[in-house]
């Protein structure tokens, strides 16, 4: 009986200093943090604005993420007077791959640190990718919280300044306009570079594309034969667009990016 207590006994304490080092700033990163943060009881102490959270790259979704697409993100920790950074982050909608060395991904929407990150110029960064849901059950809005804990690397929890960042990615094709799809037009390349081909049996009339911000722009149209038109779209920025197309009778909606 003696040995059996000794040995519940060994496993807890056991239990203990493994839970000190995943908590310890040294260690390996915590699940479940990057909305609540590092701090309380054997954690990180309060948040400190000493170190802030930014996307350092986000290709192509300044204009909002395109439905099924994939894209490369990296996150930056900035704190010019700590050595090593981890973190704990997590993604409403989409799915992360690609997880780098050193890290952990769970379920594909949490990705932490398992190693501290070494700081250059007070700097440190990940890179993953991260893909957007389908359109069909792609929301509004999809949010990327990030937690990270810049620290001096001596094993404790004192002495780090961790902090927590909110981004959000809107949908570049809002939900009013999801209904407006209409298979009378069929309208390649999509993406698009300097044209577009509108491909029909009806006369366009008129071609404009409107913004995410709502701007309504004319494009020029020329008739390549009697079931093609060539579109213009060189004067457009890149970004994604909602294309009206009038044949006289009425106006059907097609959605396309510009390269």
């Amino acid at each position: 009986m003696k040995s059996k207590k000794l040995l519940f006994s060994s496993l807890l304490m056991l239990g203990g200093i493994a839970t000190y080092l995943t908590l310890a700033s040294n260690s390996g990163g915590v699940m479940g943090k990057s909305t609540s943060g590092c701090g309380g009881t054997g954690c990180h102490g309060v948040v400190s604005t000493n170190t802030s959270i930014t996307m350092i790259s986000i290709p192509a979704m300044t204009n909002g993420y395109i439905p099924g697409n994939s894209y490369q993100i990296t996150v930056g920790i900035i704190n010019a007077a700590k050595s090593k950074s981890g973190f704990d982050l997590s993604v409403t909608g989409g799915a992360i791959s690609n997880a780098p060395s050193g890290t952990m991904l769970m379920g594909g929407s949490e990705l932490h640190h398992t190693s501290p990150m070494t700081a250059v110029s007070g700097v440190t960064g990940t890179q993953f990718t991260w893909t957007a849901p389908q359109a069909s059950v792609a929301p509004a809005s999809i949010t990327l919280r990030v937690a990270a804990n810049a620290v001096n690397g001596d094993g404790g929890t004192s002495g780090d300044d961790w902090n927590t960042q909110t981004f959000t990615f809107n949908n570049a094709y809002p939900a009013s306009v999801s209904d407006l799809e209409n298979t009378q037009f069929n309208v390649y390349p999509n993406p698009a570079t300097e044209n577009l081909t509108i491909k029909t049996d009806a006369t366009i009339q008129s071609v404009k594309a409107i913004s995410l911000t709502g701007s309504m722009i004319n494009l020029t149209s020329s008739k390549i034969n009697n079931e093609e038109y060539k579109i213009d779209t060189k004067s457009l920025a890149t970004g994604a667009y909602i294309l009206l197309i009038n044949d006289g009778k009425h106006t059907s909606h097609k959605k396309f990016i510009k390269q």
